[in-house]
């Protein structure tokens, strides 16, 4: 049907699309028979017409599509091997094919609304774990920037599927959580001068803000990726930024520069607030502020080199040793407890051990 399916009615697709995922997630063995390499092929078909459909399109199509592809692979990574006709390899580089064909698709005239770019980072979130790094390696950060870019104005919902992709979760304002994946964060640091509507500028550095500064671990984490160069990269933008993301951006630097800056970062930081005739540069007052908290040493001293324990399964190893030291070894490290740190409201309570 969808192979010879030109004029087919945007309703029968939208049926057989429910079809087909209802299959899928009502039985295991269905699903099972059901999830082939023609498919695959076929929902890559799906995707594909979609975006390059002249007439009204059914966002809901797209969606559908993209849920069974996700279950798809939740159902495949759950099952034995021989159980399967199709490899999760094989969906996810089909993708990705269709994604890297489609690049014309991505005219400013093509996509009037929050269509193509959305999905694909609603699929991007709704990822297993054990494939983000081949997200990575086959399309990357930089080329799916550069899908993002391509559109006219990016929206509100879009802005905040990168923050949920950073966390690799929903965005929650209420409830903030550790930064799994730092890279769309700098994205979106990058875009935030091309903002033309300056409350989308105010609005991502208000976020920014938000998440990188929610914990310890957050910061250090947006420190060790190079997000002080991104900012100052966003500052050297000039009038294209509104005064309260300046702002914004200029106390995200503060944050992150109080735990580490570089020596080149600092000159640079220096360099932006050069001007050509006598008068003071904008930035000045607010920038020697921030280098005065730089310097101040409020709280308690911390350590810039430690280990992370945070995630469930983290830990230190020691290698074995051929001859020990006298009757032992004894290893003494300081703990610093993340007293900022939140726990999801819906999980129950925690607690860490230290074993010897």
């Amino acid at each position: 049907a969808f192979h010879n399916g030109d004029n087919l009615p945007e309703l029968v697709k939208l049926r057989l699309v429910h079809l087909y995922g209802a299959i899928i997630t009502g039985n295991k063995t269905n699903a099972l028979i059901l999830i082939s390499q023609s498919s695959v092929e076929v929902l890559m078909l799906v995707l594909q017409s979609w975006c390059v459909s002249q007439g009204p399109r059914n966002l809901r199509i797209l969606q559908l599509t993209l849920n069974c592809l996700i279950s798809m692979i939740h159902i495949l990574h759950s099952s034995n091997p021989g159980q399967r006709r199709v490899e999760i390899r094989h969906i996810l580089d089909s993708y990705f094919k269709v994604l890297n064909s489609d690049r014309p698709l991505y005219s400013a005239e093509r996509l009037a609304g929050p269509h193509w770019e959305e999905g694909l980072l609603t699929l991007r979130i709704n990822m297993l774990r054990m494939y983000w790094e081949v997200f990575k390696e086959r399309i990357g950060y930089s080329h799916l920037f550069e899908v993002l870019k391509s559109r006219s104005q990016p929206t509100r919902p879009l802005l905040e599927k990168l923050l949920s992709m950073a966390l690799e979760g929903v965005y929650n304002p209420d409830y903030i959580g550790c930064i799994e994946n730092e890279q769309p964060l700098l994205i979106l640091v990058q875009w935030i001068p091309e903002l033309a509507p300056r409350d989308l500028q105010i609005l991502v550095s208000e976020r920014l803000n938000q998440v990188c500064d929610s914990s310890l671990r957050n910061r250090m984490t947006c420190v060790q990726a190079g997000m002080v160069g991104h900012i100052l990269a966003a500052l050297d933008g000039g009038m294209e930024l509104d005064a309260k993301c300046a702002e914004n951006l200029i106390r995200l630097l503060q944050v992150l520069g109080r735990l580490s800056i570089k020596p080149t970062e600092l000159r640079g930081l220096l360099k932006l607030l050069r001007t050509e005739g006598s008068g003071a540069h904008p930035y000045a007052t607010p920038v020697i502020r921030a280098l005065s908290a730089m310097a101040r040493r409020d709280g308690p001293d911390r350590a810039l080199q430690y280990f992370d324990l945070t995630p469930s399964m983290s830990g230190i190893m020691v290698p074995t040793m051929q001859k020990w030291p006298g009757t032992g070894f004894a290893f003494h490290a300081w703990v610093c407890l993340n007293d900022d740190f939140r726990e999801e409201p819906t999980t129950g309570r925690k607690r860490k051990q230290l074993y010897r």
